[in-house]
This record gives structure tokens, C-alpha cells and sequence, in this order.
């Protein structure tokens, strides 16, 4: 889909819910020399852009253009789709992301994925607002784990992902935990510049207080703001 004032191209990725169609729309390409108009693909698979900012300006340096685009071979990290669930939203990745720990429910080896019922419910990215070892890293919160044992509950926290890529130019995350012992984060938002919102789903945070009173919307914010 043809981005104008912007002068990119943008993927979009649909699904029938209720008998309706509604989809999610993520960035794919930016920096073309003026609006993208038109789009169709050849038969090598490479995706041709006609441009004109003719009538309304757009971002770029030429007053029309013809743009070829061709896949370098290499996948990027990128959201392949978003889809909806019955308690919120699925998101899957091009590619996977190794936690290399130590926290998130690492045991010593490289894991792809989070405990049943504990995966991530919200996640922000931290700009510059954010001290120095937080910028440029993630927060997410973990739902929390009620399947099994007391002993064995996982989540009930917000967790600080910060990711590298390897010698393979593939991306690894370290995971540390900022706040635990929530009651089933469900979601965290980012307001004012250096201030975040945590929402739970009620207070419980173990499997012997399932039923625990309503959640919270907490704040944190960034000292002096």
C-alpha cells in the first residue's frame, strides 16, 4: 500500500473477524523519492513504485519517480502479522529472538519462547526521555502463570529487553526484571515523555489467589518528571 506524504510503502495484513475483514498496517519501506502512487511486482518478485507529489507535498528530494525495489535475500526483524484473540493480540516476528537471560524464565540455555499463560501482554520501547541503560531498550510485562504448582508460577512482571545482534546478524535478547510481584500485568502504555502506565488484571499474583481483588493502573516515571 502506497504511503504519500510520508513517500514509502506500507505492508497490511488481513483477517475476517465476526464475518468482517480488519487488519493491522506495519511500515515495509521509507525513504523513496517523493509519494508512492502506484505499485505492482514483476515476475522476479520485485516490487516496482511509481511517484508524483504533484497536487500535495511529500517528503523526498524529486518531483516524480519510478522506483525498483528488490529483497536483498536477507529477513529483516520485523512484525509478520498482528492477529486478534479472545484476550487481546498475537504478534508474530519474522524472525526468532533468542533470551539469553538471565531472567524470564531463563534456565541456562537459549529459549525462544515464554512459559504457558506468562507472555508478554504489552510492550513499550524507551527514547531518549529515559535514563542512560534503559534508552534504547524494551519493556514488557509478563501476564502470569496459574497452571501450575505455587512453586512453579511465572510472570507477574515487567521485564527490560535489551537486543544485540550476533556475529550471524541475528538478534538476541538479555531480559532483567524491573518490577515483580504484580497482579497480572496486562498491558503498559508510554504518556508524557518519561512517564509509563502499567494496567493489571486484578491482584492476584499466585495460583492460591486466582481471584484476587481488581488490578491497578500503575504509574512510573522518570525522577524530576
Amino acid at each position: 500500500l502506497g504511503e504519500f506524504v510520508l513517500s514509502g510503502v506500507n505492508r497490511v495484513f488481513l483477517e475476517k473477524v465476526g464475518g468482517e475483514f480488519q487488519g493491522a498496517c506495519f511500515p515495509f519501506v521509507d525513504g523513496l523519492q517523493c509519494a508512492a502512487l502506484a505499485l505492482t511486482t514483476l515476475p522476479d518478485g520485485s516490487l516496482v513504485v511509481g511517484e508524483s507529489n504533484r497536487g500535495w507535498n511529500s517528503k523526498g528530494n524529486r518531483p516524480f519517480g519510478l522506483q525498483k525495489l528488490v529483497w536483498t535475500k536477507k529477513t529483516p526483524l520485523e512484525v509478520q502479522k498482528l492477529e486478534l484473540t479472545k484476550t487481546g493480540f498475537r504478534f508474530t516476528f519474522t524472525l526468532p529472538v533468542a533470551n539469553l537471560g538471565p531472567d524470564g524464565g531463563f534456565e541456562g540455555t537459549p529459549m525462544f519462547t515464554f512459559d504457558p499463560h506468562s507472555g508478554p501482554g504489552g510492550i513499550v520501547f524507551l527514547g531518549k526521555e529515559f535514563p542512560e541503560g534503559y534508552r534504547g531498550t524494551f519493556l514488557l510485562t509478563r501476564f502470569g502463570n496459574f497452571i501450575r504448582s505455587p512453586k512453579d508460577n511465572s510472570g507477574f512482571d515487567v521485564l527490560r529487553a535489551t537486543l544485540r545482534r550476533n556475529a550471524e546478524g541475528r538478534y538476541e535478547g538479555h531480559f532483567h526484571t524491573v518490577l515483580s510481584g504484580l497482579g497480572r500485568p496486562i498491558d503498559i502504555h508510554q504518556g508524557a515523555p518519561g512517564k509509563l502506565y502499567i494496567a493489571e488484571y486484578s491482584r492476584a499474583t499466585n495460583s492460591s489467589d486466582s481471584y484476587g481483588p481488581s488490578g491497578r493502573i500503575l504509574e512510573l516515571s522518570v525522577a524530576g518528571r
